[in-house]
């Protein structure tokens, strides 16, 4: 008798586990993030928790730790297995996804271990009662649970392949709440720059323009029939910044904008841009990077020159609103620049380069 009920609450504990997976990584892949999120968050989370303290009453804090667990390993799946995007601020959609599930499971959590006490307050019926509430629970969370799958599969199959994931949106939202920069006056026409930076693609051009040591960085996009000049202010970084991501380490060292709004016809348009050096330990890592970036996101436009250097430009056609990013990569592997023979089957686009030419009335 023992070992039915050892087997039915680990079956249990797997299922509340499995469920708030589900309902993490079905989070980002179609609900919007006004009452979609809540709504969905509160229909997952409720049962989870109810059936889970129904069984745990003496352990309360069981219950809210393993949802919150469980919410964050979703929200972090689906962030590393997005190939839309780098979601980087995965960490803080998993802080809002559990803020937004607290309500549903506190409520659940109280209400559950509410009713399991008073039913175990009744001595006579209390194994009969204890066996009932096991399968009671068991039964709601393969309920939950086939109600998450139906959900995840009519998301993927009514998302049409260019709509916007939420994941996205709440990035970007993200984003725009940081402390912004101020775009810098767009740059004159007959304005002279020491250095020069084109990239192009099919129907997408990059223009940079700077001056030697000095951060600031005016630029020049145009996607499409949409395109207009701008004003950008770069930071320098205290130290080189270490990344890892899919397996692939990376220093990036450099100026870099991270939040920078600049106001047009009415609209504030979100710009980020970083301009440095991305050095890899080993080549396999720079090849294994290349081929995840340059495999095709879309509406992401990429050019890599043989010299190393990449430009990476995300436009309206990518976030769906007024957001720019422009990335200027100079690849290297240990401070060195990679060999043709590594780039030659990633090369894309054209980038011409002009550094360090001389400014009239200036040595």
């Amino acid at each position: 008798m023992k070992d039915t009920q050892l087997i039915v609450s680990g079956i249990l504990w797997v299922l509340s586990a499995t469920g708030g997976f589900l309902a993490g990584f079905c989070l980002t892949s179609g609900s919007d993030l006004t009452g979609g999120v809540f709504s969905w968050l509160t229909l997952t989370m409720l049962p989870l928790c109810f059936g889970l303290a129904l069984v745990t009453p003496r352990l309360p804090w069981l219950c809210p730790l393993l949802a919150f667990y469980a919410i964050t390993c979703g929200v972090g799946a689906d962030a590393m297995t997005d190939k839309t995007m780098d979601r980087n601020l995965w960490g803080i959609e998993a802080i809002y996804a559990q803020a937004l599930a607290f309500p549903a499971v506190a409520v659940g959590g109280v209400a559950g271990v509410f009713l399991s006490m008073r039913c175990w307050r009744r001595k006579a019926t209390r194994p009969r009662l204890r066996d009932n509430m096991r399968y009671a629970a068991m039964l709601l969370l393969f309920a939950t649970l086939l109600g998450c799958a139906q959900q995840l599969e009519a998301q993927q199959a009514s998302a049409p392949a260019n709509s916007r994931p939420t994941g996205l949106e709440l990035q970007d939202a993200l984003a725009r709440s940081l402390p912004h920069d101020a775009a810098l006056p767009s740059a004159k026409p007959s304005q002279e720059f020491g250095s020069t930076l084109t990239a192009e693609g099919s129907n997408w051009t990059v223009t940079v323009r700077w001056n030697p040591g000095e951060l600031h960085r005016f630029v020049t996009w145009q996607e499409g029939d949409d395109g207009f000049s701008l004003g950008i202010p770069l930071r320098k970084r205290n130290k080189p910044f270490e990344s890892s991501w899919g397996g692939v380490t990376m220093i990036r060292n450099g100026p870099y904008q991270p939040a920078c709004v600049y106001q047009r016809n009415g609209s504030n348009w979100h710009v980020q841009m970083s301009h440095e050096q991305a050095d890899f330990p080993f080549e396999a890592d720079l090849r294994k990077e290349l081929e995840q970036v340059m495999s095709g996101q879309r509406h992401v436009h990429r050019a890599l020159s043989p010299d190393g250097t990449m430009v990476t430009f995300r436009g309206p056609a990518y976030s769906g609103s007024d957001t720019i990013h422009v990335e200027i990569w100079m690849l290297t592997v240990n401070g060195r620049k990679p060999s043709l023979e590594l780039l030659k089957p990633f090369l894309s686009g054209n980038i011409t380069t002009e550094l360090n030419r001389e400014i009239h009335g200036t040595p």
